[in-house]
C-alpha cells in the first residue's frame, strides 16, 4: 500500500515506471493519471474529489471545497464530472455575490447570475422567466417598480402570523419551531426575533426576552393571595367560582366564523402582556395563554376547557 509521500512505482524493463498514488478518504491505491493533488500534498481520487465538491455545494457555510487548505478547482477540474463542475460554478457566482437574485416564481425561485443581468432584467436557468433585480418580482420592462395589492396582503399576513423577512433575499421566513437562530435558503443567517444579522445578535435579544419572561413568572408566583373570609366556608366559596361562567356565556364576543381548531394553537406570554379574552374576560393571570393563530383569539386553559366541555355541541 502506497501513501502520499512514498508512491509505489512498478518498474519495468520495457515501459516507463507508473506510480500509484493513496486516496485519502477511501484509502485505495490509483494510477497518477486517475488522482489529483491539492496544494497540501494530499491525493484523491475521481469518486472522491466529486464527492468532496457535492458536499461542499450543499450550503454557503463549507464552501469553497477544502482538505487542509481550499482546494482549486482548477487542480480538481480534471476529474469533476460534468454536473459536479456546474454546480460548483453556479455556488460560486451565487454566494460571491452581495445581493443574490432568485427567480420571481415560488416554486422555482432558482439563483440568476448577476452577469446575466440586462436593463436590470435576468431571465432564471431554469424555468426562463424574467425578474427584476430590483423589486425581485417578474420583470416590468418599462415601467417602475410598484407594490402591487398582492404584496400588500402578504406583508400584512407576514404582521398578522408574526412572519420575518430576510434581511438578504427579502423572502419570507416561518419559524415552525426551534430557536431564533434562522437560516434562510440564500444562507443568510439572521435572528428570528430581531432581525439582525446573527453575527450582530447571537441570541442577546432571545436572552433578554426569555430573562423578562421568567421574571414576570416570578413576580406572579410571589403575588400575594388574597384571603378567605374568616367567617366563610370553604365548602360555600367554591360554588362562586364555578358559577360565574354560565353567567357570561351571554357576553361573548367572539369571532363567529372561527371555531378555534386545536391544531391552530400556539402559546403566547400572559401576566401583564396579553389577557384571555374569553367568557368576557376573565382576566385570569396565567403565566402562559393560548392564542388561535387564525383570528388571534386568547384564551385560558379553564375558559378553553369549560368550552369545549359547556358550548360545543
Amino acid at each position: 500500500m502506497a501513501t502520499a509521500e512514498e508512491p509505489e512505482c512498478d518498474y519495468d524493463s520495457t515501459e516507463e515506471a507508473e506510480c500509484e498514488y493513496e486516496c485519502l478518504v477511501c484509502i485505495d491505491t490509483f494510477p497518477e493519471s486517475k488522482t489529483v493533488e491539492t496544494e497540501c500534498g494530499h491525493y484523491y481520487c475521481k469518486t472522491c474529489i466529486n464527492q468532496v465538491f457535492d458536499n461542499a455545494c450543499s450550503g454557503q457555510g463549507v464552501f469553497p471545497p477544502k482538505c487542509c487548505r481550499p482546494i482549486s478547482f482548477t487542480v480538481a477540474d480534471t476529474l469533476l464530472n460534468e454536473v459536479t463542475r456546474s454546480r460548483t460554478v453556479e455556488r460560486a457566482k451565487e454566494w460571491v455575490e452581495k445581493s443574490p437574485v432568485y427567480c420571481f416564481e415560488p416554486f422555482c425561485a432558482r439563483f440568476i447570475p448577476g452577469d446575466t443581468f440586462q436593463n436590470n432584467e435576468g431571465m432564471c436557468p431554469k424555468c426562463h422567466q424574467k425578474t427584476c433585480k430590483l423589486c425581485k418580482k417578474m420583470a416590468h420592462a418599462g415601467h417602475p417598480c410598484l407594490d402591487d395589492a398582492a404584496d400588500v396582503a402578504m406583508v400584512a399576513m407576514a404582521r398578522l402570523r408574526g412572519w420575518k423577512r430576510c434581511g438578504k433575499c427579502h423572502f419570507f421566513v416561518e419559524k415552525l419551531a426551534g430557536c431564533e437562530h434562522m437560516k434562510c435558503n440564500c444562507n443568510y443567517e439572521f435572528c428570528y426575533q430581531c432581525e439582525k444579522a446573527w453575527v450582530d445578535c447571537n441570541g442577546g435579544c432571545h436572552a433578554l426576552a426569555l430573562e423578562e419572561e421568567i421574571q414576570a413568572f416570578m413576580d406572579l408566583v410571589h403575588q400575594p393571595r388574597r384571603p378567605l373570609r374568616p367567617d366563610a366556608d370553604l365548602l360555600a366559596v367554591l360554588p362562586e367560582r364555578h358559577d360565574f361562567m354560565p353567567e357570561r356565556r351571554n357576553s361573548i364576543h367572539e369571532p363567529e366564523s372561527c371555531s378555534h381548531p386545536q391544531n391552530e394553537q400556539e402559546y403566547v406570554l400572559g401576566c401583564n402582556v396579553n389577557k384571555c379574552q374569553d367568557l368576557g374576560g376573565c382576566n385570569r393571570l396565567y403565566p402562559w395563554l393560548t392564542q388561535c393563530k387564525k383570528c388571534s383569539w386568547i384564551s385560558c386553559d379553564s375558559c378553553r376547557t369549560w368550552r369545549l366541555e359547556n358550548l360545543q355541541h
